[in-house]
């Protein structure tokens, strides 16, 4: 089962370029994947287990081989972020 935890979007990152980060549970790891706005796929930063980090590539960093995310975790990821928007916008509304 995926299960997105955490979806944030910043304009200012220390690469200079608007970025996403999500992180997403898959069983007892926990991924953590950074898109930016010129990219098309989410890219694997980190991969945690439990609380230990089993690897870990520079959060936003493009410098190393990252793996790309999987359909199926990019389409959690674009639904929950669909969903939050949702939210955020009916409240603005009421």
């Amino acid at each position: 089962m995926i299960e997105v935890l955490i979806l944030e979007h910043f304009r200012n990152t220390p690469y200079g370029k608007q970025a996403s980060f999500a992180s997403v549970k898959i069983g007892l790891r926990t991924y953590h994947f950074s898109r930016y706005a010129d990219e098309r796929h989410w890219m694997c930063d980190a991969v945690f287990h439990g609380c230990l980090p089993m690897e870990v590539h520079g959060f936003g960093s493009r410098c190393c081989a990252k793996q790309v995310a999987t359909a199926e975790v990019e389409r959690a990821i674009g639904d929950y972020g669909e969903a939050k928007t949702a939210v955020s916008t009916h409240a603005n509304l009421s």
